[in-house]
């Protein structure tokens, strides 16, 4: 039997989770959206710059914003014992969104290092590599490899009911084609990527303690986005991708995925945290980073009240054009 049944693998009381997850999720898309409003704003300053680092900086708020965007409907769906009200389709769309965005995330983080790395490590050797048309470019090939990799994922029902009759949505365990799309997340979506951030950030610490040209203020800027990168990979990532690999593991064997649930059901919770983090990572990529965060603050506050300014006009244009049909005996 490749499907193990929820009553295996569903607790009677789960009633921590109905306070813990909501709470989480909700912090998240509270910080999370506030944040990469502002980072959006930065990343567009980067690439008027030329920085290349913003077209990976953009393509990373965008996936967080998609991420945070579904994270409404986990956080009603969590609160209501996990019973889904709206639909199969949405679910699968909605799921399809929030697990995809886990990976573009895992995959835009490498895209920075490898930069970085080729920046300090081979600065001249680089720069037919290091243009903006090619970061465009290995952008669209992250999203196309992703997108594609999870079509399974809206192809398939993903709305099921459980032992307590309620409506699951992505909590289906065990079926084959799940586990060849969670080894394909597990080894090409996350432990390729880290391989590739450690040896990235190993060659540049290595080359910044070494040399002299840098200043002590730049080698502490770029050690510190290391560290920044591998907390956001430790905290919210590898937990996650270590159960999920036992569970591809240890194919059908519902008395454990009963034993795991909880703590891979946190595990999961918690690679959200990195679309709450990941905009403090500008903090480390701008030269002067509170200079730019105020022109950000300054360039929305001047929105908001031009937005206002023009609602007010808006709304003196109605009441004139209202009064005058009055005038002209239209109404």
């Amino acid at each position: 039997n490749n499907a193990c049944n929820q009553s295996h693998v569903k607790p009677d009381d789960d009633s921590y989770e109905m306070s813990l997850f909501p709470a989480i999720y909700s912090l998240v898309f509270i910080t999370g959206s506030f944040g990469n409003l502002i980072a959006i704003f930065l990343t567009y300053m980067y690439i008027k710059q030329k920085n290349i680092l913003g077209i990976y900086l953009m393509n990373l708020c965008i996936s967080d914003f998609l991420y945070l965007m579904t994270l409404p409907m986990w956080i009603v769906y969590t609160r209501n014992h996990d019973s889904w009200n709206y639909g199969e389709n949405l679910c699968r769309l909605i799921g399809f969104v929030f697990y995809t965005n886990n990976y573009t995330t895992i995959m835009f983080l490498c895209c920075i290092a490898l930069d970085r790395c080729l920046a300090v490590a081979f600065p001249l050797q680089s720069l037919g590599l290091r243009r903006m048309s090619v970061a465009s470019a290995a952008c669209a090939f992250v999203w196309a490899l992703l997108i594609l990799s999870h079509i399974p994922l809206v192809t398939h029902p993903q709305l099921f009911n459980d032992s307590h009759n309620h409506k699951v949505c992505y909590e289906k365990y065990k079926e084959p084609w799940v586990i060849t799309i969670n080894y394909f997340r597990v080894f090409v979506g996350f432990l390729v990527p880290l391989c590739l951030i450690v040896a990235s950030y190993s060659c540049i610490i290595h080359i910044v303690r070494r040399t002299s040209v840098v200043e002590r203020r730049q080698k502490v800027k770029i050690i510190s986005l290391v560290v920044a990168i591998l907390a956001i990979f430790v905290v919210s990532f590898l937990p996650y991708n270590l159960l999920l690999l036992v569970r591809s593991i240890k194919f059908g064997e519902c008395d454990l995925d009963g034993t795991l649930r909880s703590a891979y059901r946190l595990c999961f919770t918690l690679t959200s945290l990195s679309s709450a983090l990941n905009p403090f990572l500008n903090v480390f990529v701008s030269e002067n980073f509170p200079e730019d965060f105020r022109n950000v603050v300054m360039m929305l506050t001047r929105c908001l009240t031009l937005s206002k300014c023009c609602k007010r006009l808006d709304d003196e244009v109605q009441q004139k054009c209202v009064s005058n049909m009055r005038l002209d005996g239209i109404q």
